[in-house]
Parts: structure tokens; C-alpha cells; sequence
């Protein structure tokens, strides 16, 4: 199905209202090959689950996430994250905590406070 890639990209922009999001000193989009293959070609695919990470937030297929906070602490950045879930309204909306370790060169790893994983995510 044509038109994932866009998806997100409107998805994205849909992160919760009233919030100062701050960006990740980041350049470029990172996911894994199926995300990287949507983020490109704008081609939907059953494959993967569509993680992608760029310095205004993370996102599935299923929900945003902007940076409400960020701190780096040696190879560690702390994220504070404000997220809402596709289809859902503004009562949804929930507040997540990750790490984010890694770099652009040999791929970015995200660890989310509930112990899930996301990566290595490399540079699409």
C-alpha cells in the first residue's frame, strides 16, 4: 500500500499539542532495513515493525513520540518523551522514559524504561 512513508510523516506531526519539543543533535533518519525501505520508497510492507528514530522524535506505524527532555550523560542521553497513539485523542496521550545510546556510525540502540529495545537502528 502506497502512502506509509506519509503516514508517518503526518503521524509525526500529530505529537502532543502545548509541548516545547527539543531535537536530538542528530542528523538523518535511522531504523532498521524494513523502516529505512518505507522511509525511502514510501512502499508498506507486512515485514518489521516500522521503528524510526530522527532528531524531532521516535515512531512505529502505531504511535509518535516527541523529546520533552533530553540530557546526555557520558554515552548515555536520557529522553523524556511525550507520545500519542494513532487514531486516539489528546486524552490518550502518555508520557515514556528512554535511553538512547549508540551513534549515526554504527547505529543508534533506544531503551525504553518498561526494558524494550529498539535497534541497532543505522543511518536509512
Amino acid at each position: 500500500m502506497k502512502g506509509g512513508a506519509l503516514a508517518i510523516v503526518i503521524f509525526l506531526g500529530a505529537a502532543p499539542a502545548g509541548l516545547a519539543a527539543k531535537t536530538l543533535p542528530i542528523d538523518g533518519v535511522f531504523g532498521d532495513a524494513v523502516s529505512c525501505e518505507l522511509h525511502r520508497t514510501g512502499e508498506y510492507s507486512e515485514r518489521g515493525d516500522k521503528l524510526v528514530l530522527s532528531a524531532d522524535g521516535l515512531l512505529s506505524m502505531m504511535w509518535a513520540c516527541s523529546f520533552e527532555h533530553i540530557e546526555k550523560k557520558g554515552n548515555v542521553t536520557s529522553l523524556k518523551l511525550a507520545c500519542s497513539s494513532e487514531g486516539s485523542g489528546p486524552e490518550d496521550d502518555y508520557k515514556d522514559e528512554a535511553e538512547l545510546t549508540g551513534d549515526a556510525q554504527s547505529g543508534f540502540m533506544v531503551t525504553f524504561k518498561d526494558g524494550g529495545k529498539w535497534g541497532p537502528m543505522k543511518r536509512c
